[in-house]
């Protein structure tokens, strides 16, 4: 498969990398639970951290693992 340039290059290998982060984002200590992962990303898109998430218990472990989950995130595979 010849590789082509431009945005539609990084939204692809995105799509095609995404197992591949959700399964580095299991590994981090105290993200080990499929749901809390899935929690936070429903979160961080409806609510962009407003009240729903300064009154929400992930916040706290998102904050304390915001790091680690940005590298996985910005990971290049």
């Amino acid at each position: 498969m010849a590789s082509r340039t431009g945005s539609s290059d990084s939204s692809e290998s995105l799509r095609a990398s995404g197992p591949r982060r959700a399964e580095m984002l299991l590994r981090i200590p105290g993200l080990n639970q499929r749901m809390e992962v899935e929690q936070m990303k429903w979160l961080q898109w409806a609510t962009g951290y407003g009240e729903l998430a300064q009154t929400c218990n992930l916040k706290h472990l998102y904050q304390s693992k915001k790091q680690q989950i940005n590298q996985v995130l910005s990971a290049d595979f």
